[in-house]
């Protein structure tokens, strides 16, 4: 199975998508997340971006515009605590993206598209395997799990080999540009109270 949209076109064409990163930060060790002098928000700048970068790269799309929900707590001081974006992408894509540093830990990336929908729990992760599941009017059609244990280190092979032999990297930094931009509008978005353009 495919999951980059699924190139074979077995969801039928791309509507709606969504990623979500919920992990409890109040037993992490990362304190220093929220403190806005050193991170650049909570949960949305520290995970959601993941799930921004996975839906732009799964669906070949990139993000119009966002508008964003966040609530603060009194763990999380200055910056957001739960947090909801709901972008417009290219190619006619609705997408939402959800982080949590409150709940439970969970990652999902979910494509609806006009004759299925492919779902990945634990999509995000290196913690367990990747279930990928392909259903069709609530009926699942397939379903494979994917071990991801080595994701990290893959990514740092692939890394120090274009660097040592002057490659090119699977992913150029103009992709890290363009999630910041999200980033920067969907915070622009909370705090403004209104969709952003990107």
């Amino acid at each position: 199975m495919d999951a980059r949209a699924d190139r074979r076109g077995r969801i039928g064409k791309p509507q709606l998508a969504h990623a979500q990163y919920s992990y409890p930060a109040g037993q992490a060790p990362r304190k220093w997340i929220m403190d806005p002098t050193l991170a650049c928000g909570g949960p949305v700048a520290d995970v959601g971006v993941h799930c921004i970068d996975a839906l732009r790269y799964v669906l070949g799309a990139d993000v119009v515009s966002v508008s964003t929900v966040a609530q603060r707590d009194e763990m999380s001081g200055r910056v957001e605590a739960i947090a909801s974006l709901q972008m417009e992408m290219t190619g006619g894509v609705y997408a939402n993206v959800t982080a949590s540093a409150r709940a439970l830990y969970r990652t999902v990336i979910e494509v609806t598209g006009s004759e299925g929908v492919l779902i990945a729990e634990n999509g995000l992760t290196v913690d367990r395997p990747v279930q990928l599941m392909r259903r069709r009017a609530g009926e699942l059609q397939e379903a494979i799990t994917v071990e991801n244990g080595d994701g990290y280190t893959r990514m740092l092979d692939g890394f120090a080999l274009a660097f040592a032999v002057k490659g090119v990297f699977l992913r150029p930094v103009v992709d890290a540009i363009s999630n910041m931009r999200v980033l920067d509008a969907a915070y622009a978005s909370w705090k403004s109270g209104r969709r952003e353009s990107v």
